[in-house]
């Protein structure tokens, strides 16, 4: 069963990308709008997302660790500054995005909510 683990902010997700690039497992990222106490997202497009994502990824085996990352809150993500959208390995334009690391492979937006879309990310070319 694939692993799964969580960040939120830049600095706990670069400390787990490390963390998870060392055990040599194929690493699939969603970038969500953060949480609140309750666990609710402030993004009502990552909230809609995500059941359909962790259906399919309840379905990969365990060479993939999935790690789910908060990029903050509405006025930070917002910000044309954000560290999320500015750092040149990721150049997130939107969330939700999921993404396949290490491949130009990425799903933005409604894509997400595609079961389909989100099992050909995973395929080997």
């Amino acid at each position: 069963m694939v692993g799964k683990s969580k960040a939120e902010g830049f600095n706990e997700f670069s400390s787990k990308l490390a963390e998870i690039q060392a055990n040599n497992k194929k690493l699939i990222i969603l970038f969500s709008g953060s949480k609140d106490l309750e666990g609710k997202s402030w993004c009502p497009d990552c909230v809609a997302v995500e059941p359909v994502i962790e259906k399919v990824i309840n379905t990969l085996s365990d060479d993939f660790e999935f790690l789910y990352v908060g990029v903050g809150d509405k006025t930070s993500w917002k910000d044309p500054k954000c560290i999320f959208r500015t750092d040149e390995r990721l150049k997130l334009r939107f969330i939700p995005t999921l993404l396949y690391w290490g491949t130009s492979k990425r799903l933005e937006e409604d894509q997400c909510l595609d079961e389909e879309n989100i099992k050909m990310l995973f395929e080997e070319d």
